[in-house]
C-alpha cells in the first residue's frame, strides 16, 4: 500500500511541477518535438508488465520471490514489502525491496502521457492550442492560469529604446502574468512604431519565469520614394518637393511607423486639397534594410470616359448626340489623373453647349482595378423649333412667315437655321449652317455658311437730296440684298479649353444690292435733264 501511495504522489508531483510554465508560457515559444524522447516514453509504457487475473490468486510469497529474481529494483530506490506497515522500514538495508503487486483493492493509477504536437506551437497561443490537462479543480481551470515573473529582460535594442520598452509593457518582476497580458505587451510595443518585430521568450528559473522581449528596431530612415500604380507614360501629379517637405524632419532618425503614417495622411490631404479626390496611398509601406521607404500610390488614373444617356425619369435611354461631341469638350482624357476642379469646368462646357438639360459625373471600376472609368451622364433637351405666322405691313403688304431651327443637327452639335417670308410683293429667305468645332481640329476652329435674300429700308434716301426720289414722293426706296458667304473663326490660345483673349476670323461673302419701290420696281428712276441713266 505504501508503495502504491508513493507512486501516485510522485506522478502527481511530476505533473504539477511542469504545468505552470508549459501550460501558460510554453505555447508562446516555438518548440520542436523530440522524436527520441517520445519513442522512449512509449517504449517504457509498453515494457511495463501486465498482470493477469490468475496471477492475483497465487501465493503472494512465491510471487514476490519470483519478481525479485527476474526484475531487481535499483539500489537507490527503496519500497516497503507487503508485510511492512506504513511506518516500518526493511529489516536489512542490503535487502532488495520487492515491488508491490497491485490488488483489486489498491489499483495503480495510470497517468496518460500527453502526446507531443507534431508541429511547433505558435508564438502567441490561441484558445485552440493544446494544453496540459489542469491538475486543479474545475473552477481553477476555467480561469486563465498565472505564473510568477522573476525577471524581465529586453534584448535587441539600444538603451533609449530599451527604456521605452520597459515603460511600455505591464509585465513586472515579482508579479504574476498571463498569456493575454504578454500579448497585450507585444501589441503595446508595436504601437510605439519603432519596432519591426517583437518576440517573447520565457525561461524557467528557480525563482520563477524569466520573460525576455526580443525586439528588432526599424532602420534609420534615409529617404521616401513614391511609386504610382498603374504605370503610365505621364508623370505623376505629386511633386517631389511636396514629398521632401513632408518627410524631411524624419530623415536620419529611427523610422517610426506612427510618424510615417502621419506623413502619409499629409500626402492624402495634399491630393484632396488639389482636387485629386481618387488619389490615395495604397498597400503597406515597403521598408528596405538601407532605410528606404517606398510608398505605393494610386492617383486615380482614368481608364476611359463613357457617355451615358438618361431620360427625364432618370432611366437609361438611347441618345442622338454622338459621344465624341461630349468628350471633346472635356479636358480630362483617358490616361490622365482625375481632378475634381478640371471635371467641374468640363461639365460647365458640356452644359454650355445648350443641347442638354442635365449633365453629371459618376464613376465605375475599370478592367484594371487600379484605374477608374468616368461616366458622363446626360439628359438631352429639345433642340429643334418650328414656327409659322402671317401678317400685314405697309411695306410688304400681306405676308406669311415660317422658320425652323435645329441646334443639334445629326447629333453633331451643328446648328441649322432657315427662315422664309412670302408676301404679295417679295419672297425673302435666310438659310444658315454653323459648325462650332470642326471635327478633328485641335484648336476649336468653327465656320458658318449662309445664303440670304433680305430687304430693308435705307436711310440714305430719307435725306434732302432731291435727285434721289421716287415717282411717289412719300415712298421710301427698299434695299434688297441677295448673296451668301462663309466665315471661319479660331481662338488665339494654345489650350482650347481656356477662355481666349483674342479670336481670329476670316471669310468670304458676296451680295447683290437692288433698290426697289413699294411696288417692287427698281428705283430710283432719274430724268434725262439731270444726266442720270436708269438704274
Amino acid at each position: 500500500m505504501v508503495n502504491s501511495v508513493l507512486a501516485e504522489t510522485q506522478q502527481e508531483l511530476e505533473i504539477d511541477e511542469r504545468s505552470p510554465l508549459e501550460t501558460l508560457i510554453a505555447p508562446s515559444i516555438s518548440q520542436t518535438p523530440d522524436p527520441e524522447s517520445e519513442q522512449e516514453t512509449e517504449s517504457e509504457e509498453d515494457s511495463q508488465p501486465q498482470e493477469s487475473p490468475e496471477a492475483l490468486e497465487e501465493d503472494p510469497e512465491s510471487e514476490e520471490e519470483t519478481e525479485s529474481e527476474e526484475t531487481p529494483a535499483p539500489p537507490t530506490q527503496e519500497a516497503p514489502s507487503p508485510q511492512n506497515t506504513p511506518g516500518q522500514v526493511p529489516e536489512a538495508p542490503g535487502e532488495t525491496p520487492v515491488p508491490q503487486i497491485p490488488t483489486p483493492e489498491t489499483p495503480v493509477p495510470q497517468v496518460p502521457v500527453p502526446e507531443t504536437p507534431t508541429t511547433p506551437a505558435p508564438e502567441l497561443p490561441t484558445p485552440e492550442s493544446p494544453e496540459t490537462p489542469p491538475s486543479g479543480t474545475p473552477e481553477e481551470s476555467a480561469e486563465e492560469s498565472r505564473v510568477l515573473v522573476a525577471e524581465v529582460e529586453v534584448s535587441g535594442a539600444d538603451r533609449e529604446l530599451t527604456d521605452l520598452v520597459y515603460n511600455t509593457i505591464r509585465t513586472r518582476p515579482g508579479r504574476t502574468a498571463t498569456r493575454s497580458q504578454l500579448q497585450e505587451d507585444i501589441n503595446a510595443i508595436y504601437a510605439t512604431g519603432f519596432f519591426a518585430n517583437v518576440r517573447v521568450t520565457p525561461e524557467d528559473t528557480p525563482l520563477g519565469v524569466r520573460v525576455i522581449f526580443a525586439v528588432a528596431p526599424n532602420p534609420i530612415l534615409q529617404r521616401v520614394q513614391i511609386r504610382t500604380v498603374p504605370d503610365t507614360e505621364k508623370p505623376r501629379v505629386l511633386p517631389d518637393k511636396v514629398v521632401e517637405e513632408t518627410f524631411k524632419e524624419q530623415y536620419g532618425k529611427i523610422l517610426n511607423l506612427r510618424d510615417l503614417q502621419e506623413g502619409i495622411r499629409q500626402l492624402n490631404e495634399w491630393y484632396s486639397q488639389n482636387g485629386y479626390d481618387l488619389a490615395q496611398v495604397v498597400e503597406s509601406p515597403q521598408v528596405a534594410e538601407d532605410g528606404t521607404v517606398t510608398l505605393i500610390i494610386a492617383e486615380g488614373v482614368i481608364e476611359n470616359i463613357d457617355v451615358r444617356y438618361f431620360d427625364e425619369e432618370d432611366e437609361p435611354t438611347d441618345g442622338k448626340t454622338r459621344p465624341f461631341i461630349v468628350t471633346r469638350e472635356m479636358e480630362l482624357k483617358p490616361g490622365d489623373v482625375f481632378n475634381r476642379n478640371t471635371a467641374q469646368r468640363d461639365l460647365q462646357r458640356v452644359f454650355g453647349l445648350g443641347i442638354f438639360e442635365d449633365a453629371r459625373l459618376s464613376f465605375s471600376p475599370g478592367q484594371d482595378p487600379r484605374r477608374v472609368v468616368v461616366n458622363v451622364d446626360i439628359v438631352e433637351g429639345n433642340t429643334g423649333s418650328l414656327a409659322a405666322g402671317a401678317g400685314f405691313s405697309s411695306n410688304s403688304g400681306f405676308f406669311g412667315t415660317a422658320s425652323y431651327q435645329e441646334q443639334n443637327l445629326g447629333g453633331n452639335n451643328q446648328t441649322l437655321g432657315a427662315e422664309l417670308q412670302i408676301g404679295s410683293r417679295e419672297q425673302l429667305f435666310d438659310l444658315s449652317f454653323t459648325d462650332p468645332w470642326i471635327g478633328g481640329d485641335p484648336y476649336r476652329t468653327s465656320y458658318t455658311l449662309n445664303i440670304f435674300r433680305r430687304q430693308s429700308i435705307s436711310l440714305v434716301f430719307d435725306g434732302d437730296d432731291t435727285r434721289l426720289t421716287t415717282d411717289n414722293g412719300d415712298d421710301s426706296p427698299r434695299v434688297v440684298r441677295t448673296g451668301g458667304g462663309i466665315t471661319f473663326a479660331r481662338p488665339l490660345a494654345k489650350n482650347p479649353y481656356t477662355r481666349p483673349d483674342w479670336r481670329l476670323s476670316a471669310g468670304f461673302s458676296y451680295q447683290r444690292v437692288q433698290l426697289k419701290n413699294a411696288d417692287g420696281e427698281i428705283a430710283p428712276r432719274s430724268s434725262e435733264d439731270d444726266g442720270f441713266q436708269d438704274l
